[in-house]
Protein backbone atom coordinates (compact mmCIF):
# COMPACT_ATOMS: atom_id res chain seq x y z
CA UNK A 1 0.00 0.00 0.00
CA UNK A 2 1.04 3.15 -0.50
CA UNK A 3 1.50 5.73 2.41
CA UNK A 4 -2.06 7.87 2.43
CA UNK A 5 -1.27 10.96 3.83
CA UNK A 6 -2.67 13.03 7.32
CA UNK A 7 -6.62 13.85 7.99
CA UNK A 8 -9.26 13.94 10.34
CA UNK A 9 -11.87 11.29 12.53
CA UNK A 10 -14.69 12.25 11.01
CA UNK A 11 -17.53 13.84 12.27
CA UNK A 12 -20.47 15.46 10.51
CA UNK A 13 -19.41 18.84 12.23
CA UNK A 14 -16.04 18.68 10.01
CA UNK A 15 -18.21 17.77 6.93
CA UNK A 16 -16.81 21.00 5.20
CA UNK A 17 -13.09 20.11 5.71
CA UNK A 18 -13.95 16.62 3.52
CA UNK A 19 -16.46 18.00 1.09
CA UNK A 20 -14.35 20.84 0.21
CA UNK A 21 -11.95 18.71 -1.30
CA UNK A 22 -9.49 19.90 1.17
CA UNK A 23 -6.14 19.58 -0.29
CA UNK A 24 -4.35 17.91 2.85
CA UNK A 25 -7.44 15.93 4.06
CA UNK A 26 -6.49 12.85 2.33
CA UNK A 27 -7.52 10.05 4.77
CA UNK A 28 -10.92 10.31 6.47
CA UNK A 29 -11.26 7.62 9.36
CA UNK A 30 -14.93 6.40 10.14
CA UNK A 31 -16.10 5.08 14.05
CA UNK A 32 -18.87 3.01 12.85
CA UNK A 33 -20.17 2.69 15.65
CA UNK A 34 -21.55 6.48 15.41
CA UNK A 35 -23.83 5.53 12.63
CA UNK A 36 -25.28 2.38 14.53
CA UNK A 37 -28.69 2.20 16.23
CA UNK A 38 -29.52 -0.28 19.25
CA UNK A 39 -33.05 -1.19 18.57
CA UNK A 40 -35.58 -3.98 19.55
CA UNK A 41 -36.18 -6.81 17.24
CA UNK A 42 -38.94 -8.87 18.58
CA UNK A 43 -37.45 -10.01 21.91
CA UNK A 44 -33.80 -9.41 21.35
CA UNK A 45 -31.87 -6.44 20.46
CA UNK A 46 -29.80 -5.49 17.25
CA UNK A 47 -27.62 -3.15 15.99
CA UNK A 48 -28.80 -1.24 13.11
CA UNK A 49 -26.68 1.02 10.91
CA UNK A 50 -28.12 4.35 9.33
CA UNK A 51 -27.57 3.82 5.48
CA UNK A 52 -27.81 6.94 4.15
CA UNK A 53 -25.31 8.77 6.45
CA UNK A 54 -23.10 5.76 5.68
CA UNK A 55 -23.13 6.26 1.72
CA UNK A 56 -22.69 10.09 2.38
CA UNK A 57 -19.42 9.26 4.31
CA UNK A 58 -18.62 6.55 1.80
CA UNK A 59 -18.96 9.09 -1.29
CA UNK A 60 -16.18 11.40 0.03
CA UNK A 61 -13.12 11.33 -1.57
CA UNK A 62 -10.03 10.69 1.25
CA UNK A 63 -9.09 7.44 1.74
CA UNK A 64 -10.73 5.80 4.18
CA UNK A 65 -10.03 4.08 7.66
CA UNK A 66 -12.68 1.94 10.27
CA UNK A 67 -11.70 3.02 14.28
CA UNK A 68 -13.97 1.24 16.33
CA UNK A 69 -15.46 2.69 19.75
CA UNK A 70 -17.37 0.11 20.59
CA UNK A 71 -15.76 -3.57 20.50
CA UNK A 72 -12.28 -2.58 22.09
CA UNK A 73 -9.98 -5.87 22.27
CA UNK A 74 -8.23 -6.02 25.40
CA UNK A 75 -11.63 -7.54 27.35
CA UNK A 76 -12.42 -11.26 27.82
CA UNK A 77 -16.59 -10.39 27.99
CA UNK A 78 -17.91 -10.41 24.45
CA UNK A 79 -21.05 -8.14 23.28
CA UNK A 80 -23.81 -10.54 23.76
CA UNK A 81 -24.87 -8.21 20.33
CA UNK A 82 -24.30 -9.37 16.34
CA UNK A 83 -21.50 -6.55 15.88
CA UNK A 84 -20.32 -8.71 13.25
CA UNK A 85 -22.51 -8.42 10.48
CA UNK A 86 -23.06 -4.29 10.84
CA UNK A 87 -19.09 -3.90 11.20
CA UNK A 88 -18.82 -6.17 7.70
CA UNK A 89 -21.20 -3.65 6.36
CA UNK A 90 -19.67 -0.86 7.20
CA UNK A 91 -16.22 -2.37 5.88
CA UNK A 92 -17.98 -3.53 2.65
CA UNK A 93 -19.49 0.07 1.72
CA UNK A 94 -16.47 2.38 3.12
CA UNK A 95 -13.92 -0.48 1.64
CA UNK A 96 -10.96 0.53 4.71
CA UNK A 97 -7.37 0.57 3.95
CA UNK A 98 -7.09 -1.22 7.71
CA UNK A 99 -9.20 -1.09 10.45
CA UNK A 100 -8.32 -0.44 14.34
CA UNK A 101 -9.95 -0.58 17.41
CA UNK A 102 -8.51 0.22 21.14
CA UNK A 103 -7.13 -2.54 23.27
CA UNK A 104 -9.59 -1.85 25.91
CA UNK A 105 -12.23 -3.18 27.52
CA UNK A 106 -15.90 -1.99 28.01
CA UNK A 107 -17.95 -5.11 29.06
CA UNK A 108 -17.87 -7.39 32.09
CA UNK A 109 -19.42 -10.27 33.37
CA UNK A 110 -20.87 -10.28 36.73
CA UNK A 111 -23.20 -13.21 38.33
CA UNK A 112 -23.91 -14.87 34.94
CA UNK A 113 -24.68 -11.37 33.33
CA UNK A 114 -22.98 -8.85 30.88
CA UNK A 115 -22.61 -5.76 32.63
CA UNK A 116 -21.46 -2.75 30.43
CA UNK A 117 -19.22 0.29 31.13
CA UNK A 118 -20.05 2.62 28.53
CA UNK A 119 -16.53 3.66 28.68
CA UNK A 120 -13.04 2.69 27.55
CA UNK A 121 -11.33 1.48 30.80
CA UNK A 122 -7.56 -0.42 30.78
CA UNK A 123 -7.08 -4.15 30.60
CA UNK A 124 -5.35 -6.54 32.35
CA UNK A 125 -1.71 -6.15 31.28
CA UNK A 126 -0.92 -9.94 31.90
CA UNK A 127 -0.10 -13.19 29.70
CA UNK A 128 -3.77 -13.77 29.58
CA UNK A 129 -4.49 -10.23 29.00
CA UNK A 130 -2.08 -10.46 25.75
CA UNK A 131 -3.77 -13.69 24.53
CA UNK A 132 -7.20 -12.79 24.85
CA UNK A 133 -6.14 -9.62 22.55
CA UNK A 134 -4.68 -11.94 20.36
CA UNK A 135 -7.53 -13.46 19.93
CA UNK A 136 -10.07 -10.53 19.77
CA UNK A 137 -7.94 -8.88 17.25
CA UNK A 138 -8.32 -12.45 14.96
CA UNK A 139 -12.08 -12.33 15.20
CA UNK A 140 -12.58 -8.47 14.16
CA UNK A 141 -10.09 -9.17 10.87
CA UNK A 142 -12.34 -12.04 10.06
CA UNK A 143 -14.89 -9.39 10.17
CA UNK A 144 -13.01 -6.78 8.71
CA UNK A 145 -11.29 -8.33 6.08
CA UNK A 146 -8.98 -5.61 5.62
CA UNK A 147 -5.82 -5.83 8.52
CA UNK A 148 -6.39 -4.33 11.68
CA UNK A 149 -4.31 -2.38 14.19
CA UNK A 150 -4.66 -2.05 17.93
CA UNK A 151 -4.58 1.62 19.32
CA UNK A 152 -2.04 2.03 22.72
CA UNK A 153 -4.98 3.12 25.07
CA UNK A 154 -4.68 5.55 28.13
CA UNK A 155 -4.22 4.57 31.66
CA UNK A 156 -5.30 6.73 34.87
CA UNK A 157 -4.28 4.03 37.03
CA UNK A 158 -0.97 4.11 38.76
CA UNK A 159 1.50 0.85 37.28
CA UNK A 160 1.22 -2.02 38.89
CA UNK A 161 3.73 -4.71 39.83
CA UNK A 162 1.68 -7.60 38.76
CA UNK A 163 1.25 -6.46 35.68
CA UNK A 164 3.80 -5.98 32.48
CA UNK A 165 4.96 -2.76 31.58
CA UNK A 166 3.26 -0.60 29.02
CA UNK A 167 5.70 -1.20 26.23
CA UNK A 168 6.31 -4.28 26.84
CA UNK A 169 2.34 -5.51 26.77
CA UNK A 170 1.99 -3.52 23.97
CA UNK A 171 4.89 -5.30 21.61
CA UNK A 172 3.38 -8.90 22.85
CA UNK A 173 0.18 -8.11 21.62
CA UNK A 174 1.14 -6.93 18.42
CA UNK A 175 3.48 -9.59 18.15
CA UNK A 176 1.16 -12.48 18.84
CA UNK A 177 -1.29 -10.83 17.03
CA UNK A 178 1.13 -10.14 14.19
CA UNK A 179 -0.94 -6.78 13.76
CA UNK A 180 0.05 -3.43 13.19
CA UNK A 181 -0.16 -0.62 15.73
CA UNK A 182 -2.11 2.69 16.40
CA UNK A 183 0.20 4.71 17.80
CA UNK A 184 -1.92 7.61 19.86
CA UNK A 185 1.29 9.43 20.93
CA UNK A 186 -1.27 11.60 22.96
CA UNK A 187 -1.94 8.74 24.95
CA UNK A 188 1.21 8.02 25.85
CA UNK A 189 1.35 11.48 26.88
CA UNK A 190 -1.41 11.24 29.09
CA UNK A 191 0.16 7.94 30.70
CA UNK A 192 3.56 9.60 31.13
CA UNK A 193 2.47 12.96 32.70
CA UNK A 194 -0.08 11.01 35.06
CA UNK A 195 2.83 8.86 36.23
CA UNK A 196 2.91 5.96 33.77
CA UNK A 197 5.84 4.96 31.77
CA UNK A 198 7.81 7.73 29.90
CA UNK A 199 6.76 8.19 25.94
CA UNK A 200 10.32 7.22 25.84
CA UNK A 201 9.97 3.74 27.42
CA UNK A 202 7.42 2.72 25.57
CA UNK A 203 8.50 3.27 22.39
CA UNK A 204 11.94 2.04 23.53
CA UNK A 205 9.74 -1.63 23.74
CA UNK A 206 7.40 -1.40 20.60
CA UNK A 207 8.12 -2.95 17.43
CA UNK A 208 7.95 0.33 15.59
CA UNK A 209 7.84 -1.44 12.26
CA UNK A 210 4.11 -2.21 13.02
CA UNK A 211 2.99 1.07 13.55
CA UNK A 212 0.61 2.27 10.49
CA UNK A 213 -0.89 4.85 12.16
CA UNK A 214 -0.08 8.28 14.37
CA UNK A 215 -3.01 9.89 15.96
CA UNK A 216 -2.86 13.32 17.70
CA UNK A 217 -5.10 15.29 20.03
CA UNK A 218 -5.68 17.34 22.08
CA UNK A 219 -6.18 17.10 26.97
CA UNK A 220 -6.58 19.10 29.65
CA UNK A 221 -6.55 18.93 33.61
CA UNK A 222 -9.54 17.84 35.82
CA UNK A 223 -8.55 17.00 39.48
CA UNK A 224 -4.31 16.94 39.19
CA UNK A 225 -4.75 14.61 36.33
CA UNK A 226 -4.49 15.37 32.11
CA UNK A 227 -7.15 13.65 30.57
CA UNK A 228 -7.48 12.52 26.81
CA UNK A 229 -10.04 14.70 26.41
CA UNK A 230 -9.61 15.52 23.00
CA UNK A 231 -11.49 19.14 23.40
CA UNK A 232 -8.51 21.44 21.87
CA UNK A 233 -5.75 20.84 19.39
CA UNK A 234 -2.94 19.29 20.52
CA UNK A 235 -0.14 20.60 23.08
CA UNK A 236 3.51 22.33 20.79
CA UNK A 237 5.55 19.97 22.97
CA UNK A 238 3.26 16.78 21.66
CA UNK A 239 4.28 18.07 18.01
CA UNK A 240 7.91 18.16 18.90
CA UNK A 241 7.66 14.36 20.44
CA UNK A 242 5.52 13.63 16.57
CA UNK A 243 8.44 14.98 14.79
CA UNK A 244 11.46 13.22 16.37
CA UNK A 245 9.55 9.99 16.12
CA UNK A 246 8.37 10.86 12.43
CA UNK A 247 12.00 9.41 11.16
CA UNK A 248 11.36 6.10 13.09
CA UNK A 249 8.44 4.88 11.45
CA UNK A 250 9.46 3.29 8.09
CA UNK A 251 5.63 1.31 7.74
CA UNK A 252 3.54 4.65 8.76
CA UNK A 253 0.45 5.01 6.64
CA UNK A 254 -1.68 7.83 8.36
CA UNK A 255 -1.52 10.49 10.60
CA UNK A 256 -4.41 12.01 12.45
CA UNK A 257 -5.86 14.38 14.70
CA UNK A 258 -8.76 13.85 16.97
CA UNK A 259 -11.48 16.27 18.57
CA UNK A 260 -15.03 15.65 19.84
CA UNK A 261 -17.67 16.86 18.26
CA UNK A 262 -18.61 19.27 21.21
CA UNK A 263 -15.59 21.01 20.98
CA UNK A 264 -15.56 21.95 17.20
CA UNK A 265 -17.38 25.02 17.51
CA UNK A 266 -14.78 26.36 20.24
CA UNK A 267 -11.89 25.31 18.80
CA UNK A 268 -13.64 26.37 14.52
CA UNK A 269 -12.96 24.75 11.39
CA UNK A 270 -10.32 27.13 10.59
CA UNK A 271 -8.24 26.01 13.17
CA UNK A 272 -8.63 22.95 12.74
CA UNK A 273 -7.65 23.33 9.40
CA UNK A 274 -4.15 24.86 10.21
CA UNK A 275 -3.97 21.73 12.47
CA UNK A 276 -3.85 19.48 10.11
CA UNK A 277 -1.41 21.81 8.10
CA UNK A 278 0.62 20.99 11.06
CA UNK A 279 0.50 17.53 10.24
CA UNK A 280 1.47 17.70 6.62
CA UNK A 281 4.58 19.21 7.78
CA UNK A 282 4.87 16.03 10.13
CA UNK A 283 3.96 13.19 7.34
CA UNK A 284 7.21 15.28 5.53
CA UNK A 285 9.36 14.25 8.35
CA UNK A 286 8.98 9.91 7.65
CA UNK A 287 11.13 7.76 6.24
CA UNK A 288 10.56 7.19 2.26
CA UNK A 289 9.45 4.25 2.03
CA UNK A 290 5.63 2.36 1.44
CA UNK A 291 3.75 0.96 3.84
CA UNK A 292 3.32 -3.01 4.54
CA UNK A 293 0.47 -3.81 6.34
CA UNK A 294 1.28 -7.16 7.04
CA UNK A 295 3.33 -10.37 6.39
CA UNK A 296 0.47 -12.17 5.27
CA UNK A 297 -1.88 -11.16 2.21
CA UNK A 298 -5.12 -9.88 3.16
CA UNK A 299 -8.26 -8.64 0.70
CA UNK A 300 -11.51 -7.64 1.16
CA UNK A 301 -12.37 -10.96 -0.57
CA UNK A 302 -9.75 -13.10 1.41
CA UNK A 303 -10.28 -12.36 5.33
CA UNK A 304 -7.27 -12.77 6.93
CA UNK A 305 -6.46 -15.98 9.10
CA UNK A 306 -5.69 -16.33 12.89
CA UNK A 307 -1.93 -15.60 13.26
CA UNK A 308 0.41 -18.34 12.77
CA UNK A 309 2.08 -18.22 16.27
CA UNK A 310 -0.70 -17.52 18.87
CA UNK A 311 -0.55 -17.81 22.96
CA UNK A 312 -2.66 -20.62 23.86
CA UNK A 313 -5.79 -20.07 25.77
CA UNK A 314 -4.96 -19.01 29.31
CA UNK A 315 -5.60 -21.44 31.85
CA UNK A 316 -8.63 -21.65 35.41
CA UNK A 317 -5.97 -18.90 37.34
CA UNK A 318 -4.75 -16.44 34.87
CA UNK A 319 -8.48 -16.51 33.02
CA UNK A 320 -10.13 -15.94 36.77
CA UNK A 321 -7.50 -12.94 37.49
CA UNK A 322 -8.31 -11.05 34.41
CA UNK A 323 -12.09 -11.47 35.14
CA UNK A 324 -11.37 -10.05 38.51
CA UNK A 325 -9.29 -7.03 37.13
CA UNK A 326 -12.61 -6.19 34.51
CA UNK A 327 -14.97 -6.86 37.29
CA UNK A 328 -13.58 -4.79 39.98
CA UNK A 329 -12.08 -1.99 37.78
CA UNK A 330 -15.78 -2.47 35.96
CA UNK A 331 -18.32 -1.79 39.04
CA UNK A 332 -15.78 0.90 40.59
CA UNK A 333 -15.92 2.97 37.08
CA UNK A 334 -19.47 2.43 37.70
CA UNK A 335 -19.74 4.07 41.21
CA UNK A 336 -20.46 0.74 42.88
CA UNK A 337 -18.87 -0.36 45.98
CA UNK A 338 -16.27 -3.87 45.78
CA UNK A 339 -17.37 -6.14 48.62
CA UNK A 340 -13.79 -8.12 48.20
CA UNK A 341 -10.92 -6.52 46.47
CA UNK A 342 -8.16 -8.69 48.26
CA UNK A 343 -7.68 -10.45 44.55
CA UNK A 344 -6.61 -7.21 43.17
CA UNK A 345 -4.60 -5.27 46.20
CA UNK A 346 -4.86 -1.74 45.91
CA UNK A 347 -6.95 -1.52 42.83
CA UNK A 348 -10.09 0.31 44.78
CA UNK A 349 -7.31 2.82 46.36
CA UNK A 350 -6.20 4.16 43.37
CA UNK A 351 -6.68 7.74 42.57
CA UNK A 352 -7.23 7.03 39.06
CA UNK A 353 -10.27 4.88 39.40
CA UNK A 354 -11.80 7.88 40.71
CA UNK A 355 -11.20 9.98 37.67
CA UNK A 356 -12.93 6.72 35.98
CA UNK A 357 -15.76 6.90 37.65
CA UNK A 358 -16.41 10.29 37.60
CA UNK A 359 -15.72 10.23 33.30
CA UNK A 360 -17.97 7.51 33.40
CA UNK A 361 -20.53 9.50 35.51
CA UNK A 362 -20.33 12.55 33.39
CA UNK A 363 -20.35 10.56 30.00
CA UNK A 364 -23.54 8.44 30.62
CA UNK A 365 -25.45 12.16 32.38
CA UNK A 366 -24.53 14.05 29.27
CA UNK A 367 -25.89 12.09 27.32
CA UNK A 368 -29.19 11.69 29.01
CA UNK A 369 -29.29 15.69 28.99
CA UNK A 370 -29.05 15.48 25.63
CA UNK A 371 -32.07 13.17 25.02
CA UNK A 372 -33.90 14.17 28.28
CA UNK A 373 -33.88 17.72 28.13
CA UNK A 374 -37.01 19.07 29.10
CA UNK A 375 -36.90 16.41 31.48
CA UNK A 376 -33.74 17.24 33.06
CA UNK A 377 -35.08 21.03 33.09
CA UNK A 378 -38.04 20.23 34.97
CA UNK A 379 -35.97 18.18 37.65
CA UNK A 380 -33.59 21.08 37.78
CA UNK A 381 -36.26 23.44 38.27
CA UNK A 382 -38.13 21.74 40.96
CA UNK A 383 -35.22 19.79 42.46
CA UNK A 384 -31.97 22.48 42.19
CA UNK A 385 -28.74 21.35 41.01
CA UNK A 386 -27.23 19.69 44.09
CA UNK A 387 -30.69 17.78 44.78
CA UNK A 388 -30.32 16.59 41.10
CA UNK A 389 -26.98 15.71 41.08
CA UNK A 390 -27.80 13.59 43.90
CA UNK A 391 -30.30 12.13 41.61
CA UNK A 392 -28.32 11.32 38.91
CA UNK A 393 -25.12 9.66 40.67
CA UNK A 394 -27.78 7.59 42.33
CA UNK A 395 -28.79 6.57 39.30
CA UNK A 396 -25.07 5.68 37.67
CA UNK A 397 -24.97 3.44 40.87
CA UNK A 398 -27.89 1.84 40.50
CA UNK A 399 -28.66 1.29 37.05
CA UNK A 400 -27.38 -0.11 33.85
CA UNK A 401 -24.80 1.51 31.88
CA UNK A 402 -25.56 1.08 27.82
CA UNK A 403 -23.16 2.50 25.06
CA UNK A 404 -26.17 3.61 23.16
CA UNK A 405 -27.46 6.77 23.63
CA UNK A 406 -31.16 5.80 23.37
CA UNK A 407 -30.92 2.89 25.86
CA UNK A 408 -29.28 4.72 28.22
CA UNK A 409 -31.86 7.12 28.76
CA UNK A 410 -34.71 4.73 28.65
CA UNK A 411 -33.06 3.27 31.99
CA UNK A 412 -32.95 6.32 33.40
CA UNK A 413 -36.93 7.23 32.13
CA UNK A 414 -37.61 3.83 33.66
CA UNK A 415 -35.44 5.09 36.73
CA UNK A 416 -37.73 8.17 37.05
CA UNK A 417 -40.97 6.89 36.10
CA UNK A 418 -40.74 4.28 39.30
CA UNK A 419 -40.39 7.55 41.56
CA UNK A 420 -42.99 9.86 40.21
CA UNK A 421 -45.31 6.74 40.41
CA UNK A 422 -44.26 6.04 44.10
CA UNK A 423 -44.77 9.54 44.63
CA UNK A 424 -40.75 10.19 45.98
CA UNK A 425 -40.69 12.88 42.99
CA UNK A 426 -43.62 15.42 43.03
CA UNK A 427 -42.46 18.37 40.50
CA UNK A 428 -44.81 20.51 38.44
CA UNK A 429 -45.20 19.30 34.62
CA UNK A 430 -42.30 16.42 35.34
CA UNK A 431 -45.10 13.45 34.43
CA UNK A 432 -46.04 15.00 31.31
CA UNK A 433 -42.77 16.17 30.19
CA UNK A 434 -41.14 12.55 30.89
CA UNK A 435 -44.37 10.83 29.28
CA UNK A 436 -43.56 12.63 25.99
CA UNK A 437 -39.32 12.59 26.18
CA UNK A 438 -39.91 8.52 27.17
CA UNK A 439 -42.81 7.87 24.01
CA UNK A 440 -39.53 9.23 21.80
CA UNK A 441 -37.24 7.42 23.23
CA UNK A 442 -39.38 4.38 22.42
CA UNK A 443 -40.37 5.42 19.29
CA UNK A 444 -36.97 5.19 18.13
CA UNK A 445 -35.63 2.40 20.38
CA UNK A 446 -38.56 -0.33 20.11
CA UNK A 447 -40.79 1.15 17.54
CA UNK A 448 -43.94 1.85 19.57
CA UNK A 449 -46.54 4.39 19.27
CA UNK A 450 -47.53 5.77 22.18
CA UNK A 451 -51.01 7.97 22.79
CA UNK A 452 -49.91 11.15 25.71
CA UNK A 453 -52.32 13.65 27.72
CA UNK A 454 -51.28 17.15 28.29
CA UNK A 455 -52.67 19.69 30.71
CA UNK A 456 -51.03 22.94 28.86
CA UNK A 457 -49.66 23.62 25.75
CA UNK A 458 -46.46 21.48 25.54
CA UNK A 459 -44.82 24.14 23.26
CA UNK A 460 -45.54 26.89 25.84
CA UNK A 461 -44.05 24.39 28.45
CA UNK A 462 -41.02 23.83 26.73
CA UNK A 463 -40.41 27.42 26.31
CA UNK A 464 -40.85 28.01 29.98
CA UNK A 465 -38.38 25.55 30.98
CA UNK A 466 -35.90 26.56 28.28
CA UNK A 467 -36.34 30.18 29.20
CA UNK A 468 -36.88 30.25 32.97
CA UNK A 469 -40.06 31.81 33.31
CA UNK A 470 -42.71 30.94 35.64
CA UNK A 471 -44.61 27.63 34.87
CA UNK A 472 -47.40 28.74 37.12
CA UNK A 473 -49.15 31.30 34.96
CA UNK A 474 -49.27 28.76 31.60
CA UNK A 475 -53.07 28.30 30.91
CA UNK A 476 -54.71 25.42 30.88
CA UNK A 477 -55.37 23.13 28.35
CA UNK A 478 -56.86 19.69 27.05
CA UNK A 479 -54.49 17.71 24.53
CA UNK A 480 -54.00 14.89 23.15
CA UNK A 481 -50.71 13.59 21.15
CA UNK A 482 -49.88 10.42 19.78
CA UNK A 483 -46.12 9.85 19.04
CA UNK A 484 -45.89 7.63 16.02
CA UNK A 485 -42.90 4.92 15.97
Amino acid sequence: MQPLGVGLVYWQALAPLFEAGHALVSVLELEPQTLWEKCACGDSWQYRVNESLLHQVAALPQHKLMHGVGQPLGGGCEDPLDWRTPWAHCARSLRPVWASEHLSFNRFRLAGAVEQTSFLLPPRQSAAGVAVAARNIAQLGQASGVPVAFETGVNYLQPRTDELPDGDYFAQVAEAADCGILLDLHNLWVNERNGRCSVAQVLEALPLHRVWELHLAGGSHLDGYWLDAHDRLADDQLLALAAQLMPRLPNLGAVLFEILPQYIPSVGLDRIARQVEQLAALWRLRPAQQVRASRRSMSMSTPPTAPGVSPGPPDAAAWADLQAWEQTLGQLALGRPVADGSALPGLADDAGRRIFEQLVREFRCGRIIRVMRYTVLALLRGMGPQALNALMQGYCQGSPSDLFTAAEADHFANYLRHRVDDGRLRLPWLAEVLDFEHAMIRASLRGETSALSWSVDPTLLFAALESGAGLEALPPLALRMEVQA
